[in-house]
């Protein structure tokens, strides 16, 4: 209690505020996530998640992902909710109308409270106490309930508008608006407030901090203990402000709302005033602190998110304006004082921390620089070798021998040996060398002819060169310039095109960068120890590599930075999430600053890190699948993830949403995540919290999650495993059921037959034959669009269910009509137009069809039945063997006379080398119906044509 008098006094003997570091706000409205901009209530359960109460119902928070939670009776959502309690996984809800229920957090299954009108509850192991009218306590204690009551002096005082609120602090207290705080003890009601600490009904409540109670909302704060209420004494200028709620992290440290208007931080004896918005009609009404650096505040409108930032990055912008003929590129930094001369294309830039210079001269492109005691030497594309004065003013060009038989006019890579004051250049075909302000030259020839050398360093330990290409790592002894070793020979290197290469005295290492990632090696044997793959990079690509004064390796690369703790093995990834204005870097812009930070330049600019604020520790499960939605075109059903478990749902009636957030340790708003389904590519959710499980086909699925939290560090996910189910009757086994029932039966009708006729052996021919035909075209169809499709989807199954259908269809009306009288030869037509089309459509076969002659001549069903087999057989063969791009049928009835013509323009196709059975039943049928088969054959067309005389 002393404790809390001191932090009111202090902050009212303090006229002014001081302030503190920058903190950034985020209101979040029904524009952002929420339902509705009125949150009336927040409250966090032992999860670290929050639970809103919104003007339109019930909202789940978990930091980045705003969820609609949907009580089972619908009667109960969309409604005003005014304050929520939490007891035991319970969320008890207090709705502004009539109702109270209780929602259990692990199965979101609902308890009906009260459907009167409650204005408080408070919850003691098996003892509920509602406050339901201005006087009125129940009591519900194992199923009984007792009703107290509190005497008023004057019960006809209108508290309608008003309300009242409980608490259990070892006694029961009670508040009741313009009247007074009571305590219940020695089972009734004792009055403990004066006339000054009357209730008016709006918004006071009662707070536990820190074990100590206190009551909140008046003119003054109040500390109660037992039956005593006490007033904390305020300035008399200040005797009106209001404290309307308090959270405390520690004794030393809270947030606290003055007048609803004002939040104050309160640190170590400091009072800090927070700037959160510049709207002057919201109203802030509670306050939920997630971890130091976190806090949440329910408003009329809307939630309100305040972070301080990290602070952990600065980034620089010097870009030539859009008019200009140049676009700008960063490339090597040299430090000299207290400015920067940052090199690239067209211009060398001076930064001394304030602002940008360029230096004049003409556009120059700049590949790599170094400074000498007589001035800057400069690798250039285009232009050779230049040699820069001490004020990079003036400049020439120093004219390399080999530029004469190899025409060098780029050189990407520089180095000077100070120690012997030699000057290194290197180029495609050799690395020059010369004494620094000397004309004689010597050569090193590379052993990768053609391609460019990208960095040269010096091991002076061991008195080596480290030599960089597009192709690979040689090494020179210094003293002789020989080339004793080739690492890309010796399979050292696990990448080619290399980037940077840095040398790591404190661990004797050589670090190699390259499209690959890092390899790591001995810097005495240059034996591999690591392979870095930074395969968290969608374009690993390595621009420049830097050790930190903690000996932290640093790398920039075409798709961001990594931080690399070597001992631990533990990784910082940093992209644009996390500050960055740059998502490509470029080689050579890379250096450490004489403050420590380090400096990567980009296509935007360049980003300055600050190592000392970034934390390597590494995390263990910090991700959090903080729930499941399923989504149907009704309704949504929402539930908790349990570890270890599988979830599963039907792919046809649903799909699911995944939430995803973090411990509450981490800012989940900052941080970003990634998942991968059965070791798929990785899939980055640029910013949000969830994914979607769309369009996933029957299977089990294994779901790997990652994240990076706003400093970079891994956040690491529960594997997720999910079952999509569907339907027995839509499945691929069912099809394949189907058809093993349809050989089934086509093989016992064969059999049943052969029993019983086997002195009809023509008749079981026919039979055998036609099926063949008929159901055969129809199987082949069945197993050509199978064969066809990558992956069964509903539109294959449902064609395959068809096909095996009209197989079934076809062979009960074949068997019902072998007796058959006659039928008119349009229906023939009909029947095979609509067989052709949907069987040469499988292979985006052109078909076209005509009929000639009189529509009501009819044929015997023989010749019906033999017929239209036939012309199904022609089609099963052009579809297997032809090349055909366009089909055409003409059926033409002259006089009695029927022709029957298929004609193609697969002009490979031989009619009497095909192999199978099916054109020797053609054969077989016009024979026996005394017909005839004529074959056509051109440049350009197979045709096929069948002749019969109508009896």
């Amino acid at each position: 209690m002393r404790f809390f008098k001191l932090f009111i006094i202090a902050f009212f003997l303090n006229s002014s505020f001081s302030y503190g570091q920058k903190r950034e706000s985020i209101l979040y409205t029904i524009e952002n996530g929420l339902n509705a901009n009125g949150v009336n209530d927040i409250i966090k359960d032992k999860e670290g998640n929050f639970w809103l109460g919104t003007d339109v119902g019930l909202k789940k928070f978990d930091g980045i992902n705003f969820i609609d939670i949907k009580i089972k009776n619908p009667s109960f959502n969309k409604r005003s909710i005014r304050k929520l309690i939490l007891f035991n996984n319970a969320l008890y809800i207090i709705y502004n109308e009539k109702g109270c229920i209780s929602l259990n957090l692990s199965n979101f299954e609902y308890t009906l409270i009260s459907t009167e009108n409650v204005d408080d509850i408070y919850l003691k192991k098996d003892t509920t106490y509602l406050l339901t009218s201005r006087n009125t306590v129940k009591i519900i204690k194992n199923g009984k309930t007792q009703i107290r009551k509190i005497p008023l002096l004057n019960d006809k005082i209108n508290t309608k508008v008003n309300i009242g609120s409980i608490s259990y602090n070892k006694y029961l207290y009670v508040s009741v608006p313009n009247t007074g705080i009571f305590i219940y003890k020695n089972n009734e009601f004792k009055k403990i407030s004066n006339q000054q600490s009357y209730p008016g009904g709006y918004k006071e409540r009662f707070d536990i901090s820190n074990t100590n109670l206190y009551y909140i909302g008046l003119s003054y704060p109040y500390t109660i203990k037992e039956d005593k209420i006490s007033k904390i004494s305020v300035p008399k200028n200040l005797n009106r402000t209001v404290v309307s709620d308090i959270q405390f992290i520690s004794n030393n440290e809270y947030y606290y709302i003055l007048g609803n208007k004002k939040l104050i931080h309160f640190k170590a004896g400091e009072l800090n005033e927070i700037e959160y918005t510049n709207d002057k009609n919201i109203e802030l009404r509670k306050i939920q602190i997630s971890n130091r650096n976190l806090i949440y505040i329910a408003t009329n409108k809307g939630l309100i998110e305040i972070t301080i930032p990290n602070a952990i990055l600065e980034n620089l912008t010097n870009d030539y304006p859009v008019s200009s003929e140049y676009f700008r590129v960063r490339r090597k930094i040299l430090e000299e004082g207290n400015q920067l001369f940052l090199f690239g294309n067209p211009a060398i830039v001076k930064y001394d921390f304030k602002k940008f210079n360029v230096l004049p001269g003409p556009a120059t492109s700049i590949y790599d620089a170094i400074k000498t005691e007589n001035g800057y030497y400069a690798a250039t594309e285009g232009k050779g070798l230049l040699f820069y004065d001490n004020k990079l003013l003036k400049f020439k060009k120093i004219k390399l021998s080999a530029e004469e038989k190899y025409d060098y006019s780029l050189y990407c890579a520089l180095y000077y040996d100070k120690d012997e004051d030699l000057i290194y250049v290197g180029g495609y075909e050799y690395v020059c060398y010369f004494k620094n302000g000397t004309n004689k030259q010597y050569y090193i020839r590379n052993p990768f002819p053609n391609n460019m050398t990208k960095v040269i360093v010096k091991d002076k330990v061991n008195k080596r060169l480290l030599i960089g290409t597009d192709n690979g790592v040689y090494i020179v002894d210094c003293k002789t310039h020989k080339i004793i070793k080739n690492l890309s020979y010796e399979k050292s290197l696990t990448g080619s095109i290399v980037g940077d290469i840095c040398i790591d005295y404190s661990r004797n290492l050589a670090w190699i960068g390259h499209d690959k990632g890092m390899d790591v090696l001995d810097l005495k044997t240059y034996k591999r120890k690591r392979h870095v793959s930074l395969n968290f990079f969608s374009n690993p690509k390595v621009a420049s590599i830097q050790i930190d004064n903690n000996n932290k390796i640093w790398t920039s690369t075409f798709s961001g930075i990594s931080g690399y703790d070597y001992e631990n093995n533990v990784f910082i990834r940093l992209q644009k999430n996390n500050g960055l204005i740059n998502e490509e870097f470029n080689f050579k812009s890379g250096a450490k600053l004489n403050n420590g930070k380090l400096i990567f330049g980009g296509l935007n600019g360049y980003d300055i890190i600050n190592p000392k604020k970034i934390p390597f520790n590494s995390f263990k499960k910090n991700g959090v699948i903080s729930g499941i939605h399923l989504f149907t075109n009704k309704d949504t059903l929402f539930s908790k993830f349990e570890k270890n478990r599988e979830f599963s749902y039907d792919e046809n009636n649903y799909f699911s949403r995944v939430y995803l957030t973090t411990t509450k340790n981490i800012n989940p708003s900052k941080s970003n995540f990634e998942y991968k389904i059965n070791n798929g590519p990785w899939i980055n959710l640029k910013g949000r919290g969830y994914f979607d499980l769309v369009g996933l086909s029957h299977n089990y699925y294994k779901i790997n999650i990652r994240g990076f939290d706003e400093y970079g560090r891994l956040i690491t996910f529960d594997d997720l495993k999910v079952i999509v189910t569907q339907k027995f009757y839509k499945s691929t086994n069912f099809s394949i059921l189907i058809f093993i029932l349809v050989i089934f039966l086509v093989t016992y009708v064969a059999i049943l037959n052969i029993k019983k006729n086997k002195a009809k052996n023509a008749i079981y021919e026919q039979i055998s034959m036609d099926l063949h035909d008929e159901i055969g075209t129809i199987l082949s169809r069945t197993t050509l669009l199978t064969k066809s499709q990558n992956e069964i989807n509903s539109e294959t199954r449902k064609q395959i269910i068809e096909y095996l259908n009209e197989a079934n269809f076809g062979l009960r009306i074949y068997i019902n009509t072998i007796n058959a009288g006659k039928k008119p030869i349009i229906e023939l037509y009909d029947e095979t137009n609509e067989v052709y089309q949907k069987s040469l459509s499988i292979k985006n076969i052109t078909f076209t069809a005509d009929f000639k002659g009189n529509k009501k001549q009819e044929i015997l069903s023989g010749l019906y039945r033999d017929v239209k087999l036939c012309l199904y057989e022609i089609s099963n063969n052009i579809i297997k063997h032809s090349n055909a791009t366009e089909v055409s049928l003409s059926i033409t009835e002259n006089n009695k006379n029927l022709y029957i013509s298929v004609t193609e323009n697969g002009t490979n196709f031989d009619f009497d080398n095909t192999s199978g059975n099916g054109l020797g039943n053609i054969k077989k049928r016009t024979k026996r119906n005394n017909g005839d088969v004529f074959v056509e054959k051109t440049e350009t067309n197979f045709k096929i044509t069948l002749y019969f005389k109508i009896y």
